[in-house]
């Protein structure tokens, strides 16, 4: 993952994930964003970033996705809480949320 120059920026990470037999590429963050299309130049600006961080990556662009993710400005909340289900039972709710569009902070 990089988000600085020469590729990427702050609200704009370039990656690439390696997922079985596909490459995971993007992307963005961009906060309070609810787009749930991607636009032309998005896709132009990942898949060059893509190919600067891999030359030799072939990018099939047919299986494009916006995929939102929580944050919150409040900061990252990790804690337990405890709930009854429906028949009385005690159980216990892990709060692990707000860790931003990279799943947790990149410093």
């Amino acid at each position: 993952m990089c988000e600085g120059p020469p590729i990427g920026e702050e609200t704009r990470p370039a990656y690439i994930i390696p997922r079985g037999n596909i490459m995971v590429v993007g992307g963005t963050y961009l906060l309070g964003d609810t787009n749930m299309e991607i636009t032309r130049d998005e896709i132009k600006k990942i898949g060059n970033d893509a190919r600067t961080l891999l030359p030799s990556l072939n990018i099939d662009y047919s299986n494009t996705w916006v995929g939102l993710r929580p944050s919150r400005e409040a900061g990252i909340r990790t804690d337990i809480v405890r709930r009854q289900n429906v028949k009385g039972e005690d159980l216990p709710i892990f709060n692990n949320f707000g860790h931003g569009g990279s799943g947790r902070y990149w410093t």
